[in-house]
């Protein structure tokens, strides 16, 4: 447990600090409120017992502690509005920081460690996760303090009032025990299965999304279906089995204990009111502490189950920002002042035990167009992300200007080596606000889009276009050194030639990396290699 709490005080760390008159602020009328909560009763008992007993007391004393009363509650009110607004103005701060945060987190995540994730995974810590564990940071904690003070002062007032009804009701307390260790973990446990479920689910909705129109080509409705079904089963089956827990616990043990405890108060201090052991003002007191025993009591029943449940939450969310970043920092990292060479030497990668490269060799000078062919999954993309440094090589060295490529700042190396990707994906919003300094490129202007806006992903654009504002894109950076990955790729046939035209237009005096599985490029290029089972060779 120590553990966990330090995790979490680390964690959230910066908050505490950003957020710490807030804090203060809450942490005070939390506890002003809970103080206030205590004196009510026994200013009710004062009241009630003044007005049963006029023989013995005045108008003007019941008249006395009804504005004592009056101010108390509105003590009482007061700080819990406050207590409300200033532990949900921290809530909502942090809650949207720590989303901002995890949304910019992902582009500075290794490329790697992003392939290996599904879009449900970030989904889930981002935007549920967070919701669910961001009041471990203070609420859960100082709630649990005041709550034990709180309960503590109950129970000591109470046993004032009458020991015999005090020590009746700490009785059930045992058998409130007995049932939560029974109970909390088969909770918790169902609950994690239904995180993984939706987790799933969400995945499966995606794929339903994306793959529609696979599915309606191919006719795999029955296919999507049964996955769909399997999915929705064990979903069903964890869901009821918690949902038969949850009554049990909730409405069966909790609510039929809490009434049977009700009904011994009320049926035992009426007798003792009988007898003159109890006034009736005491016997209203210790109700009214009853009754308000009972928010610190479930509260403390439910905790275990709902910091289990904050707790899982909290691990996926620590997991996710845990996640290793690309080192952006510039200390001791040299610039990249422009592009003279870029040497491999002898680089080799596999995943999961097949070789996706082998010993590839390839020299390339400023200035040269250099041609790698292949068919798919042959590893061009592979090679080029390499070159990029969006991933390393298991063995073997990369070097730019003589320099292992690590050791250049990942910024500047970027902006020198280029690499524009085979499937571009473009922001939704306008054109002009996607790119910056160049309005017109050869026959194509940006004015073709003045009057429309870019869909997500380019969803209303050919590929053509997308492809060439890609390029555009490309070019923003000023590169170097540019890696080109199946430029071709969703550009029509009858458009190649002209598309190839803007491409060795656009970059005459930069240095170019081509992958393509086609011969179109022959014209443009200097050198031509062909990439089979890993293996870089170079043609004549």
């Amino acid at each position: 447990m120590n553990k966990t709490l330090c995790s979490i005080l680390i964690f959230f760390k910066r908050y505490y600090t950003t957020h710490k008159v807030k804090l203060i602020l809450y942490l005070f009328s939390l506890f002003a409120h809970r103080f206030f909560s205590l004196l009510l009763p026994i200013y009710m008992k004062l009241l009630v017992d003044t007005a049963v007993n006029m023989d013995t007391h005045s108008i003007k004393e019941l008249n006395h502690y009804g504005i004592v009363n009056f101010g108390v509650l509105l003590s009482f009110l007061l700080f819990l509005v406050l207590r409300n607004f200033w532990g949900d103005t921290v809530t909502i701060d942090v809650e949207m920081d720590l989303k901002k945060r995890g949304i910019e987190k992902i582009s500075k995540i290794v490329y790697p460690k992003i392939q290996e994730k599904d879009n449900s995974f970030f989904i889930q810590r981002i935007m549920n996760d967070i919701e669910q564990s961001s009041d471990l940071m203070f609420y859960d904690f100082s709630l649990f303090i005041a709550n034990l003070l709180y309960f503590a002062g109950l129970i000591y007032i109470m046993m004032t009032l009458s020991p015999v009804l005090t020590l009746l009701l700490i009785l059930f307390i045992p058998l409130f025990l007995i049932t939560t260790r029974y109970y909390i973990p088969k909770i918790k446990l169902m609950s994690e299965k239904i995180r993984h479920n939706d987790d799933d689910l969400t995945q499966v909705l995606e794929e339903a999304k994306s793959g529609a129109l696979t599915i309606k080509l191919f006719l795999l409705y029955d296919y999507f279906h049964r996955k769909l079904s399997r999915v929705v089963k064990k979903g069903l089956f964890f869901r009821k089995r918690n949902m038969r827990y949850h009554i049990t616990y909730d409405f069966v043990i909790v609510a039929g204990l809490m009434n049977i405890a009700s009904l011994v108060i009320y049926w035992i201090g009426g007798l003792f009111v009988f007898q003159h052991m109890l006034s009736i003002g005491s016997l209203v007191a210790l109700s009214l502490y009853f009754s308000k025993m009972w928010t610190p009591a479930e509260y403390f029943m439910e905790f275990p189950k709902t910091l289990n449940i904050k707790l899982v939450s909290f691990f996926r969310v620590k997991e996710f920002f845990d996640l290793p970043e690309e080192d952006f920092t510039l200390s001791g990292k040299n610039e990249l002042e422009g592009f003279e060479s870029l040497n491999i030497n002898n680089a080799s990668l596999d995943y999961e035990g097949v070789h996706i490269l082998k010993d590839i060799v390839l020299n390339v000078n400023k200035g040269e167009r250099i041609l790698i062919k292949g068919d798919n999954g042959s590893g061009k993309t592979t090679l080029l992300m390499i070159i990029a440094g969006l991933i390393k090589p298991g063995k073997g060295r990369v070097l730019v200007n003589g320099n292992d490529i690590s050791l250049y700042a990942l910024n500047a190396l970027r902006k020198s080596i280029v690499f524009i990707p085979q499937v571009p994906y473009l922001f939704k919003g306008s054109l002009q606000s996607y790119l910056s300094g160049y309005g017109t490129i050869g026959d194509f202007s940006t004015e073709h889009f003045d009057k429309k806006k870019i869909a997500e992903n380019g969803t209303n654009l050919s590929g053509g276009e997308k492809k060439m504002i890609q390029l555009m894109r490309g070019l923003e950076n000023r590169g170097d050194l540019y890696l080109l990955d199946e430029p071709l790729a969703s550009v029509d046939k009858s458009n190649r030639q002209a598309f190839i035209n803007q491409v060795k237009a656009l970059f005459k005096d930069k240095t170019l990396i081509i992958v393509s599985h086609q011969d179109d490029f022959n014209e443009l290029i200097d050198r031509k290699f062909v990439l089979v089972n890993g293996i870089l060779k170079e043609e004549n």
